[in-house]
Formats: C-alpha cells, structure tokens, sequence
C-alpha cells in the first residue's frame, strides 16, 4: 500500500481485523475497535458510515438484534456516503438477512454479481472477506479461513484495497 492508502484504510483494516476476532473467539481482543473509538478526526469523516454499519453487525452478532436496525439498510448514510459505498452496503445487508434468517434475500448479492465492473474492481477483496464470513455463518467454518485474515488477496489487491478499503 501507498502511505495515502494506509492512512485512509487503516481503520477499515483494524475493524476487519476486530470483527475476525469476534467470530474466531466470541470476543474481540480490542473491543473499543468495534466502536471506532481508535479513528483520528479523519477516519471518521472518510468512513463513519462503514464504522456504523460494522458497529450494528456487531451489535447483532452480540445480542441477536441492533439497536439501531435501520443502519443495515444504509439509512444514516449522505448522498456521497450512498454513492460510494453502496456496493458494500449491499454486501452488508445481505449478511445481516444471513444473519436475521439463516439466508439471504439475495443470494448473489454474497458473490458479488450485482456489483458493476468498477465496483467489483474497487471491493474485490471485500467481497472475498464477506464472502469468507457467510461461510462460517452457514457451515461454522471457511473454505478459506486465510479471507478471513487478508491472506488470500493477491498483491494487487493488496495495494489497491488492502482489507476493505477504497483506493
């Protein structure tokens, strides 16, 4: 990653991280990281929306709902927020219906074949993470546990999303 990448993605990275924990043990080793309490001022501006959406799933991981449900379905977020996240949103909401029912409303949403060329360019590797995370929700394991720690990207992905971010 370039240094701009790794400052603008850092958070996104820690809170993938964070939310492995939780599914991997049941707990995260650093809690407050569900909560983007370890964001500067600037990560909060760039991804406050995701922050939001990470922090229901979590919510409804621990306690079987969210206080807020209206976050899964990308409610809260601006009109640039909608724009350039919507794929991911896509893809979260999807989990959450996972999640709520033990299925998806739409499947494919999980394979990415709704996303347009640049979308799935730009979240690749998200969509492998999620995709690794719907496994273990449907069998209790992966077929690919690595997703689940970045390992399986390829270099490029590496540089241009690293764990979820927007190049």
């Amino acid at each position: 990653m370039t240094v701009a990448h790794q400052h603008t993605i850092s958070a996104q990275a820690n809170l993938a991280r964070a939310a492995w924990q939780v599914k991997r043990s049941g707990r995260s080793q650093n809690p407050q990281l569900m909560r983007g309490e370890d964001m500067t001022a600037a990560h909060q501006h760039t991804i406050s929306a995701q922050a939001n959406l990470a922090r229901a799933a979590w919510q409804v991981k621990r306690s079987g709902r969210s206080r807020n449900p209206q976050l899964m379905r990308g409610e809260d977020m601006t009109a640039a927020h909608q724009h350039t996240i919507s794929a991911q949103a896509n893809l979260t909401r999807a989990a959450w219906q996972v999640k709520r029912s033990g299925r998806s409303q739409n499947p494919q949403l999980m394979r990415g074949e709704d996303m347009t060329a640049a979308h799935q360019h730009t979240i690749s590797a998200q969509a492998n993470l999620t995709r690794a995370a719907w496994q273990v929700k449907r069998s209790g394991r992966s077929q690919n546990p690595q997703l689940m720690r970045g390992e399986g990207m390829t270099v490029a992905h590496r540089h241009s999303v690293s764990l979820g971010g927007q190049p």
